[in-house]
């Protein structure tokens, strides 16, 4: 409890930077203004000096410099302090805000009799992109995109409930599979955009762990329910042999456990505890906002409450991602043209 009382304690004080820093701003300005006039005065920028030089050393004293710049330093120093923490806010929120947000469903074509229709493949999370205010980059389970459809797939984004009242502000893109580790190795698929995902209040990318998930952790995971609903639950991470059964010779996987399960969640997971592919996000006392760290793939049976499920090690595969990531659907295309070539 103490970790997320920090948290909220953090948030309120980024929003106290955002509040006071105009405040701050504006009142240094309005101490400025008297001393911009003199210099302006003196280098011949106002009316006054074209028709009497005395007038600008009338218009302000010595004294009454010192008492502003007396009263600016303090107010001028904060400013540059909250101009640091608000680049440093800036900087730090381009990623992992909100957990949810950054949440997207992957919709493949599936046959229906004689029609092909869009079906819920699995739930996947936006990540960043090579442009700071768009992304076309989407990180899946590997499992989830096995399959090379002709049509690709669909990813819909910006809204927790897609098939409820808030599908309208729901955004939806086609994406082509452009990279499918093999999964012995590499658990984690990707999934590109030809069309860029606009950050946005209601879009926002999720940070990709960089590192081993340290001590200090708080962790949920996705889950997409019966009626399409996405939502989070608290997972507690356990240790590698907890899972070692379920690990089938990966090299690098996370363990945890669902602590708390409901009606809801249990009918959703247990369908198919083996094809589970929601994704694994923590936060961290290092890196105080959300980060995608894996994938669920495997699980004995998650209506128990003590039923572990295998995850993949999203680090592990740090470096394959960031190179698929870093560049367009358009270039990638262009690369794969130029090895047929």
């Amino acid at each position: 409890m103490l970790f997320y009382e920090r948290k909220d304690d953090l948030e309120s004080f980024w929003l106290t930077i955002h509040d006071e820093y105009p405040v701050v701003a504006e009142a240094v300005i309005v101490q400025l203004l008297p001393l911009l006039s003199t210099f302006m005065c003196e280098f011949g920028f106002s009316p006054v000096a074209f028709t009497r030089k005395r007038n600008c050393l009338n218009f302000m004293n010595v004294r009454q410099h010192k008492e502003i710049l007396l009263k600016l330093l303090p107010q001028a120093m904060k400013l540059l302090l909250l101009t640091f923490l608000y680049f440093v806010d800036a900087v730090s929120s381009e990623c992992g805000e909100n957990a949810t947000e950054t949440l997207a469903l992957v919709y493949k074509p599936v046959q229906q009799g004689s029609k092909r229709v869009l079906g819920i493949a699995c739930q996947g999370t936006i990540v960043p992109g090579k442009h700071q205010n768009h992304t076309d980059t989407v990180l899946v389970s590997s499992y989830c995109i096995m399959e090379d459809p002709p049509e690709g797939y669909v990813v819909s984004v910006g809204s927790p409930d897609p098939h409820g009242d808030l599908q309208s502000s729901a955004k939806q893109f086609r994406a082509q599979r452009i990279l499918n580790f093999p999964f012995e190795k590499h658990p984690v698929g990707i999934l590109k955009t030809p069309q860029p995902i606009m950050y946005s209040d209601t879009v926002q990318p999720m940070c990709i762990a960089s590192v081993p998930l340290p001590d200090e952790h708080a962790c949920i995971m996705g889950v997409v329910t019966k009626g399409g609903l996405m939502t989070l639950r608290h997972v507690q991470m356990l240790y590698e042999s907890d899972c070692e059964p379920l690990a089938e010779g990966l090299s690098s996987y996370l363990c945890a456990k669902v602590k708390e399960i409901d009606a809801e969640v249990g009918e959703t997971l247990g369908l198919d505890p083996s094809m589970l592919e929601t994704p694994l996000f923590c936060l961290t006392n290092e890196h105080p906002t959300w980060s995608v760290y894996g994938f669920a793939l495997n699980a004995f049976d998650v209506t128990h409450p003590d039923s572990p499920i295998l995850f993949s090690d999203v680090p592990s595969d740090l470096t394959a991602i960031k190179e698929h990531s870093d560049i367009s659907y358009q270039e990638w295309v262009q690369r794969m043209l130029s090895k047929q070539g």
